[in-house]
């Protein structure tokens, strides 16, 4: 029975990748949302001391999306064009210094 036992395994890790990779969509989708919100806490603020606050929320969802990108392009994974096309037209609007 190694024949079904070597099928067994492969079912298992494949059902494993398939759980990573929808885990990490979960997770983009996630830190797409937690981008647009500090885009959009950055843009409400006013105060010196909040506006400070929302650069580095700003800053740390930026390099948690990108993070998670590089990640999906790892593991080839894909979003349909149109929401690639608006976070990068949201996106675009910011200069990020490096």
């Amino acid at each position: 029975m190694p024949f079904l036992s070597s099928l067994k395994t492969r079912l298992r890790q494949n059902r494993s990748v398939q759980q990573s990779r929808k885990e990490l969509l979960f997770d983009l989708d996630a830190a797409a949302i937690r981008l647009q919100e500090a885009v959009r806490y950055f843009d409400a603020v006013s105060d010196e001391a909040l506006v400070v606050s929302a650069i580095h929320e700003l800053e740390s969802a930026s390099a948690r999306y990108r993070a998670l990108l590089k990640q999906a392009r790892e593991l080839q994974l894909s979003r349909p064009f149109w929401e690639a096309q608006i976070m990068a037209r949201e996106l675009s609007d910011w200069e990020w210094e490096e």
